[in-house]
């Protein structure tokens, strides 16, 4: 009996350390259980985290790819522009697409001598006297539409009156020179006056234009040693004539145009002055010399 019941007392002993290991494997199991699906959870939140940040990121990133592609974008439409803006600039100044006036170009013949008659043959100089006048303008739109060059003498006292008139015929290309301040005989005048006469007139004439001129015409074709001393002084051209219809006097157009025509024209220096039967008969007179095979020149 005292053996089977220390043996009892054996089994209750291993029993019940056998219990006690099992319930502490079981526990054990189910701590390490706990920790393997905390540790899993904690990875998924964390993956989750991540994933939301990347995502987040890369969405921010990606704004601001596009919002620098789109600023690179613009920027470069703006550097475009404004290089087409500067080429509109540009050429706003010139305004490419408007004309530029330029003064027409007639055939010119530049003379040598302080005192010129004539020109070289094959050439004709028709040369207006006494303006400017109310015919003036008229007179340059004969002188357009048969593309020919002519030199206008002015007086000074009419130059107040037709300024204007003054601009219009260096603007359209004509040649201008003086014909005194006030047409009158300078071989009557001393020297000083005969200065103030030439001299003066042409300063007018230079302040109008804005141009410098070098040619003069006596009143009458009367000067003396005085007026030529003026004018070499002053680097001047007197130009006179070699036919003289006096058209001035005669008023008849019919016999200012015989008058000239019956001359050979090849060289000559036609004197003419501002008047309605010169304007009258100039278109025909230029259509006879250009039949002639003459060329109209410009005095220089």
């Amino acid at each position: 009996m005292k053996i089977r019941e220390e043996k009892n007392k054996d089994n209750k002993l291993i029993f019940g350390k056998l219990h006690i290991s099992i319930t502490l494997i079981f526990l054990s199991m189910i701590v390490l259980l706990g920790l393997i699906i905390g540790y899993m959870q904690l990875n998924k939140t964390f993956a989750l985290s991540e994933t939301f940040f990347l995502k987040e990121g890369v969405l921010k990133n990606s704004k601001e790819v596009e919002e620098s592609d789109d600023d690179i974008e613009n920027q470069d439409n703006n550097e475009e522009n404004k290089v087409e803006d500067e080429n509109i600039i540009e050429e706003e100044p010139g305004n490419m697409d408007e004309e530029v006036p330029s003064t027409p170009i007639f055939s010119s013949y530049k003379l040598e001598n302080l005192i010129s008659h004539s020109v070289p043959e094959g050439k004709v100089a028709l040369t207006f006297d006494d303006g400017p006048s109310k015919y003036t303008i008229d007179i340059i739109n004969v002188l357009k539409e048969y593309n020919v060059g002519s030199t206008f003498f002015f007086i000074g006292k009419h130059i107040y009156e037709f300024p204007e008139y003054v601009k219009e015929v260096h603007s359209n290309g004509f040649a201008i020179g003086s014909h005194s301040m006030s047409h009158i005989n300078l071989k009557k005048l001393s020297i000083k006056k005969q200065e103030y006469e030439i001299m003066e007139s042409i300063k007018m004439i230079e302040d109008i234009i804005e141009d410098k001129i070098h040619l003069f015409r006596a009143p009458f074709g009367n000067f003396n040693s005085d007026s030529e001393k003026l004018l070499k002084e002053n680097n001047y051209k007197m130009v006179l004539w070699n036919n003289d219809p006096k058209d001035w006097k005669t008023k008849d157009g019919k016999k200012i145009y015989k008058a000239i025509t019956k001359h050979d024209l090849s060289g000559q220096i036609i004197l003419l002055h501002e008047s309605k039967e010169t304007l009258d008969i100039l278109p025909n007179l230029i259509e006879y010399i250009q039949e002639q095979g003459l060329d109209i020149v410009n005095l220089d």
